[in-house]
């Protein structure tokens, strides 16, 4: 039986759900349909009415079956109206043939499509069902003087006390099928509801708590990048101080005397160490307004060219000062290296060493 309920032809999740229950419902319409097909022949018998009787609750009967067969083929709309469709033309048989108010027991089952099709399909469906019951039993009221021979004929004649009983005993066990079934899939269709949104909260407060531990973590990393930007900055500064130191270092500037400085030179000058010394010296040199200005090549291991225009460049920018330079610590190699590149330092005044320049510039002044 389970099988014979499970139709997963459907795109549509809530015709799905709702299909097990369709069938519930038809297979009671016509199950009720064969009640009343029995009632029909026990109260009338094989008479015109009973026969007319018979052959609706039969319609009635067949189409729901019918309905449960185009529903397993996976048409949900088709089959509800099927079975809305053979409900109606059945119950139409008795109201418009017998008229009021021998067709009034039947009334209440036009109720019955307009129940399950507002429950099962949608609200255009639902409105159309409705006009259509209504439409029956005003078509029956309003056609009375036409059929009013015909109905004579064929309208029963026996007391139908049995029959309105029982057809509301059949019609209630129908309406509280439907109901129950409905009710059912309603009650799971809010449990599974609130289970899902249970879930969704749990998710949600999970989410929430992940995207808390995630920003604390990423305010931590980058509080952390941002104290190790400021090390690099303050690493930065102490290094360009440390290299500021090592520039004056390699290349210091000492006074001897007043208005006398000395600016030896220290191992191999590139080309920093040559823009470092040719700045030091002037800026001390104008600070001091010094008038000499030593330059001591002792501790120069070879002089080059490069040397020499050091020398060479930084003496004319201390004569523009008004500053005389003298230079000392000029070996016999250097002087043979410094003629045998060509370099001319007789614009410059040479001492051997740093006492000799010294004692020349103290008799001067």
């Amino acid at each position: 039986m389970k099988n014979f309920l499970i139709i997963d032809r459907f795109s549509d999740p809530i015709e799905r759900q709702q299909a097990p229950v369709l069938i519930y419902i038809f297979a009671a319409i016509s199950i009720g349909a064969l009640l009343a097909f029995l009632l029909f022949f026990a109260v009338l018998g094989l008479s015109v009415a009973g026969l007319l009787l018979m052959g609706a609750a039969a319609l009635v009967s067949i189409t729901s079956a019918a309905s449960v067969w185009v529903l397993r083929g996976g048409h949900f709309t088709a089959a509800t109206l099927l079975s809305a469709l053979g409900l109606l033309a059945g119950v139409s048989i008795p109201i418009v043939g017998f008229g009021y108010p021998a067709a009034t027991s039947f009334i209440v089952v036009l109720v019955l499509p307009v129940l399950f099709i507002g429950l099962a399909t949608n609200r255009r469906l639902l409105l159309m069902t409705a006009g259509a019951s209504t439409l029956i039993a005003s078509i029956a009221w309003a056609i009375t003087p036409l059929m009013a021979e015909t109905r004579a004929r064929i309208a029963p004649t026996h007391d139908l006390t049995a029959i309105s009983v029982g057809l509301f005993l059949i019609v209630l066990a129908v309406v509280v099928a439907i109901i129950m079934l409905f009710g059912s899939e309603l009650r799971q269709a809010l449990i599974a509801a609130l289970a899902r949104e249970q879930e969704l909260e749990q998710l949600r407060a999970g989410l929430e708590a992940t995207v808390a531990t995630r920003t604390a973590d990423l305010q931590q990393a980058l509080g952390t990048v941002e104290r190790r930007e400021q090390q690099l900055q303050q690493t930065i500064q102490e290094l360009q101080s440390s290299q500021e130191t090592i520039r004056e270092l390699s290349a210091p500037v000492i006074p001897v005397l007043p208005g006398v400085l000395v600016a030896p030179l220290i191992g191999t000058m590139d080309s920093s160490r040559a823009l470092a010394f040719t700045n030091n010296v002037l800026r001390v040199a104008e600070q001091q307004h010094a008038r000499y200005v030593i330059f001591d090549i002792t501790g120069v291991p070879v002089v080059d060219s490069r040397v020499a225009q050091i020398l060479l460049q930084t003496a004319r920018a201390l004569q523009l000062l008004g500053t005389h330079v003298v230079v000392v610590g000029v070996r016999p190699e250097v002087a043979q290296t410094l003629v045998g590149l060509g370099i001319d330092l007789a614009q410059l005044q040479t001492f051997a060493d740093l006492q000799q320049a010294i004692t020349r510039i103290v008799d001067r002044s």
